[in-house]
């Protein structure tokens, strides 16, 4: 076995850096450099030798001691806890890593990208590490290091070990949804974007990008914006970011911040024939449908005039599984309410003997009375309100009526 290791000047290095004095060493008192580290492995629990050899030496010396503290086992890719910090030098931290007083060098200058994600920079994260109130409060994060290099020195890397357990989170995540994250969209591609989620490279679908269809996707790229973990494609190592599963989490208490009683304006983002898709405050949604509309608004639709990016402002008539019915009336006014021989578009909620039950999509409920017809629950009808009752209770002619109805009239246009 060669004795060129300098060994002296290694593990004076090493054990310096645990504020251990080594000049008491009886450095003469052995003959090779093999015979050193194990005399020095029993003196001090902190020294520690990367060279093959050593493995052999690095055992308890006696029944008190742990074998973990001379664990030397290590493989490369392999995430250790940081358990400590022995101090800096320049822009190096030296961390005490997996429970076991083994001590590694870290060049903060290649910890970058780590240090984006908490908004510093090298010399602010070192200078910080003076404080021991900052250092005990690192150790308390539970922050990791992954082995990059074994051999000739162990060598670490925070970044790394920090996506490794940010994974294993995101995968969490995805059973027990209750963490929202900040994506950085970075770029777009067909049906969607790649984000930036705490240094982990993810896929945000445009159809979970935002509450209703974007328009246009290059106006996202830079933006940063709000998502939850919707699933782990491992045919391809890729996590699937939400947005649309972040506002489903929050909307209830962001409803709730606003004073939904007085004139709101918000952003159109699309419309159909039954009215313009409008959104309120980057992340509420609503349905301003037609018969809400005032004769000027309702002209406009008409006209097709409404593009996404227009302002509209509006009342809100009523709030439905945490969307908003919007009229362009005072709430409670007579215009607001639905009108006797008003035609709307509804769902079917229920089915009893006496009648089938409908809510309209401005939000009011009401039956059609039981003429024979089966109905399924969900399908969506077209009704015309026969009757208002003093008490509000609102009644619809059948729906075949209604297109018998409109059949007849065609017939009358054409005649």
């Amino acid at each position: 076995m060669e004795e060129n290791l300098n060994v002296k000047d290694l593990i004076t290095d090493r054990i310096s850096i645990a504020s251990v004095r080594t000049e008491d060493f009886a450095w003469p008192k052995y003959n090779t450099d093999s015979e050193r580290i194990k005399a020095l492995s029993s003196k001090y629990k902190n020294c520690s030798c990367a060279e093959a050899f050593s493995q052999e030496y690095m055992v308890p010396i006696d029944s008190d001691r742990e074998s973990s503290l001379f664990r030397k086992d290590f493989k490369v890719g392999e995430t250790l806890k940081i358990t400590g910090v022995n101090g800096t030098h320049g822009t190096c931290v030296f961390f005490t890593v997996d429970e076991s007083d083994v001590v590694a060098e870290i060049d903060m200058q290649k910890e970058k990208r780590f240090l984006d994600v908490f908004n510093l920079d090298v010399k602010s994260f070192v200078d910080a590490l003076a404080s021991k109130e900052f250092r005990e409060q690192f150790i308390a994060q539970d922050n990791y290091a992954t082995i990059t290099e074994v051999r000739p020195s162990l060598k670490l890397s925070l970044n790394a070990g920090f996506i490794e357990k940010t994974k294993e989170e995101f995968m969490r995540q995805i059973k027990e949804p209750k963490t929202a994250y900040v994506a950085r969209i970075v770029a777009k591609n067909h049906g969607g974007f790649l984000v930036d989620v705490l240094g982990v490279q993810a896929f945000l679908p445009g159809s979970l990008a935002a509450a209703n269809k974007i328009i246009n996707f290059d106006e996202y790229i830079g933006k940063s914006i709000n998502v939850m973990v919707e699933d782990y494609i491992p045919e391809i190592k890729t996590f699937i970011m939400s947005h649309k599963k972040y506002l489903e989490y929050v909307l209830p208490s962001l409803i709730q911040k606003y004073d939904w009683s007085t004139k709101h304006t918000g952003i159109v983002t699309g419309a159909n024939k039954y009215g313009v898709f409008v959104e309120f405050y980057d992340s509420i949604t609503g349905l301003l449908h037609a018969v809400k509309m005032d004769e000027e608004t309702k002209k406009k639709f008409d006209a097709h005039f409404y593009k996404p990016g227009d302002q509209i402002t509006c009342y809100v008539h009523d709030i439905q599984n945490n969307k908003l019915i919007l009229t362009c009336f005072e709430p409670g006014s007579k215009e607001d309410s639905v009108q006797v021989g008003g035609q709307y578009v509804g769902k079917i909620t229920g089915i009893a003997k006496f009648g089938t039950f409908v809510k309209l999509k401005t939000g009011e409920d009401g039956v059609i009375r039981t003429n024979g017809k089966k109905y399924i629950k969900g399908d969506t009808v077209n009704v015309e309100v026969t009757e208002i009752l003093e008490d509000g209770k609102i009644f619809f002619k059948d729906p075949t009526v209604v297109e018998e109805l409109k059949e007849e009239k065609k017939e009358e246009a054409l005649a």
